[in-house]
């Protein structure tokens, strides 16, 4: 361990969550400091060791042999550093500590499970409540009702702090299976949609005042049949399957739900008839937000939504 003698505790944790993400810009977001710094504590280590850990390619890393070697090593010296902080924080440690999470209801499905997994890995008693967002979000986050939010806008002020994580790059057409828009040669084509019954999928703060299918028939002289307005999983599987509307649905994790029912069929749009569809309002964006003074809330926590999210919505290279 002679070779570490001039990094610190810091380095290691930016480390083993480079290994475990494989992508600095979201550790540096989940960690709240400049890519510079995470760039200065690579190198330290990479000098203390004189051989490489990461190899950079196009998107993101890849890890080096000794990187796989040494990671159990460096895992272990930042759980053995968070006992000790634990043991010093709390007087009882069999009391759970409860974090609050806004989040998009089609955007948590199996979030919870995900972060109760990495509570127990880090070992960590924390009680995960996770609510759906609304439109007061923020307000709620500065009352210190909600300690974490997943927002479609930032709130960059005073006292809060969001952090940019992806654009919803890919959308899906959802329907039953025997709808008839599936038998047509582009089931996906924005005019096709706009024919038939539609369910918009209550998303506060992107589809206010308006669902981008909405604007996109106004533009087109038309006014959009809109069956119902649903935010969660399940009331929206239950119409599908049920009637003959339609839904655009964007998380993986939802699309991924939804095709287990037999009875729906999904189609994704291409990225030309997604770009035209959101022409007005834009692509969704995702952002990690928070209060800026709240420092109870351990990196890993942050990391691993933000990472959740960007598996949910990114376009895959």
């Amino acid at each position: 361990m002679s070779k570490f003698k001039q990094n610190n505790l810091f380095d290691i944790q930016v480390f083993v969550l480079i290994y475990e993400s494989l992508n600095s810009t979201l550790v540096g977001q989940a960690m709240n400091v400049p890519a510079s710094k995470i760039s200065r504590s690579l190198k330290a280590l990479r000098h203390s060791l004189d051989a490489p850990l990461f190899i950079r390619k196009q998107h993101g890393f890849e890890r080096s042999p000794l990187a796989d070697e040494i990671y159990p090593s460096m895992k272990k010296i930042i759980q053995i550093a968070e006992s000790c902080s634990r043991l010093n924080l709390e007087s009882d440690n069999t009391h759970k500590k409860e974090i609050v999470i806004a989040c998009p209801p089609l955007l948590s499905l199996k979030l919870s499970r995900l972060l109760q997994d990495k509570a127990t890995e880090h070992q960590k008693n924390y009680l995960f409540n996770i609510k759906p967002c609304t439109g007061d979000v923020g307000s709620l986050i500065k009352q210190k009702e909600i300690d974490l939010a997943i927002t479609h806008r930032a709130y960059n002020t005073e006292q809060l702090q969001s952090d940019f994580i992806a654009e919803g790059e890919s959308l899906y057409l959802v329907g039953n299976n025997s709808h008839p828009i599936w038998e047509t040669v582009n089931p996906t084509a924005l005019d096709n949609i706009l024919k038939q019954a539609y369910i918009v999928i209550d998303m506060p703060e992107f589809s206010d005042p308006r669902d981008p299918l909405e604007f996109y028939a106004k533009d087109q002289g038309l006014e959009l049949n809109i069956e119902a307005k649903v935010s969660g999983l399940a009331d929206l599987s239950t119409l599908l399957e049920t009637s003959n509307a339609l839904a655009l649905v964007s998380p993986l994790n939802a699309i991924t739900f939804l095709n287990k029912n037999s009875d729906l069929r999904s189609m994704k749009l291409s990225q030309e008839q997604q770009l035209s569809l959101c022409q007005r309002s834009g692509l969704p964006r995702h952002y990690l937000t928070k209060r800026k003074q709240n420092h109870q809330i351990p990196s890993w926590l942050q990391l691993a939504i933000t990472q959740f999210i960007f598996e949910n919505v990114a376009l895959k290279p």
